[in-house]
């Protein structure tokens, strides 16, 4: 029985396990917000399992973790945060392992991220943007480059990416004249910028 109780006490808990683990992240550069993330997630599943009687990190089931996450839609309303406090946890639960304090890491099933969607820019929001493009700027080379990136984007529906490697010998005249926009202007003005950022994108900036 004595051999027993000092087995019990020689294995880590499950706080020592959080203290061991928050060294080693601070180790290795963890900034303090990240570091009081870790803390205050980490902490609250001590004190889920002590409340279930349970001090060991091997006493750490599925169903626990199942149970404790099932309670994160009231502490975390964004699913994105739920996706990273989960793995948050599996940082400590794969540490544990390592450390040899569990055997597995229980597999918690994936948080699906619902992802908002992105709105186009207001007539406002846009107009502020190139204004401040010239603040920025000045009437600079770049400052007239930028201007017409963000014209030819507004206009062709491009994704920056695609914006900034488009090159001449990509462009096709459309005989129907199915160019992005809801007017005949936009039409026409698309077309502007499109020349004009493939002229501009090739001038060196001034320095």
């Amino acid at each position: 029985m004595a051999a027993v109780s000092l087995l019990a006490e020689s294995r880590p808990t499950i706080e020592r396990a959080l203290q061991l683990f928050l060294t080693d992240k601070k180790s290795q550069g963890l900034d303090s917000t990240a570091h009081k993330k870790h803390e205050r997630e980490l902490g609250r599943l001590e004190s889920f399992m002590a409340k279930r009687g349970k001090l060991f990190p091997q006493e750490i089931s599925l169903e626990d973790l199942t149970e404790f996450r099932a309670g994160w839609v009231g502490l975390y309303p964004s699913s994105t945060t739920r996706a990273k406090v989960q793995e948050r946890l599996r940082g400590f639960l794969r540490y544990c392992l390592h450390a040899k304090l569990i055997d597995q890491v229980p597999k918690l099933s994936p948080i699906k991220v619902a992802e908002s969607p992105t709105l186009p820019l207001t007539d406002g929001q846009y107009k502020k943007l190139l204004e401040a493009v010239f603040i920025e700027f000045a009437a600079s080379d770049k400052a007239r480059r930028l201007h017409a990136l963000i014209r030819l984007m507004r206009y062709s529906g491009l994704a920056i990416q695609d914006a900034v490697t488009l090159e001449p010998d990509e462009m096709r005249h459309d005989i129907k004249k199915t160019f992005i926009g809801s007017s005949q202007v936009a039409r026409k003005q698309e077309r502007t910028y499109l020349c004009l950022f493939l002229q501009t994108s090739r001038r060196r900036s001034s320095p």
